[in-house]
């Protein structure tokens, strides 16, 4: 028998963002810090005798890109042996950067056609929860955020914007500590429409860690309010969304 687990926590963000030269600026260095975090990974690869991985990670770099992401993965897999968590967590968060939403608030169109957002002041409020007991578990989270004080090249339609929204999941493992069946949905609340999905799917732990997993799932999505690097998502999207991805935990 497991015992009762429970977490909670909350976040809050106030930021002033300025658009200026800062997006290319921002590419240009986290680009730069990707690819020197990358080389360090391939080179603890051949002084650890994995010559052939670390070959193979330098061509699938060069044909389709996906070497990155071996790179990526197989770093974090090997951090503690190889003594790259540094390395790690610096890469970890340039990618989180270059992830960042503000490069859509930043882009021409994104409030009023032709129009270009320079500043804006960004505030979020977030709660996350979990509950785990005997192969069961729950989370959730709910957020609320405010954009506004805009400074842009010509005037907007709007002030200040502001969306809420939640998202939960409940799993259990039918599998203990192998595999999980498990089902999801969230909405978001928006001064430009409504939109939500739900779905669920099953999450293989392949290997003896919980930092590592094979995911497979169905979503149905409504509306989507965002487009993602690393997800299937486009802004506006409708329909049966098919999913297999393997997630890194860190």
């Amino acid at each position: 028998m497991e015992a009762l687990f429970a977490q909670a926590q909350t976040t809050t963000q106030v930021n002033y963002f300025t658009a200026g030269g800062v997006p290319g600026m921002v590419n240009y260095v986290v680009g730069l810090g990707s690819l020197i975090c990358f080389i360090i990974v391939v080179v603890r690869m051949f002084q650890n005798g994995q010559t052939g991985l670390a070959i193979a990670t330098i061509l699938t770099t060069c044909v389709c890109g996906i070497g990155f992401l071996i790179a990526f993965v197989y770093g974090w897999m090997k951090s503690g042996e190889w003594k790259l968590k540094p390395v790690m967590l610096i890469w970890t968060v340039l990618i989180l950067i270059n992830l960042s939403v503000f490069g859509y608030l930043f882009s021409t169109g994104a409030f009023a056609p032709g129009v270009t957002v320079d500043k804006a002041l960004y505030k979020m409020w977030a709660i996350d929860g979990g509950l785990k007991w005997n192969g069961f578990s729950v989370n959730g989270q709910y957020f609320m955020r405010r954009l506004s004080d805009f400074e842009a090249d010509a005037p907007l339609p709007v002030a200040s914007t502001y969306d809420h929204g939640f998202e939960m999941t409940a799993g259990y493992f039918v599998l203990p500590r192998t595999l999980v069946l498990y089902g999801r949905a969230s909405k978001v609340f928006g001064d430009f429409g409504d939109s939500h999905e739900y779905g669920g799917g099953a999450k293989w732990y392949f290997l003896p860690t919980e930092r590592l997993w094979l995911t497979a799932e169905l979503t149905r999505v409504n509306g989507a309010p965002y487009s993602g690097a690393f997800t299937p998502y486009t802004a506006g999207m409708n329909g049966w969304v098919p999913m297999i991805q393997t997630v890194l935990a860190f």
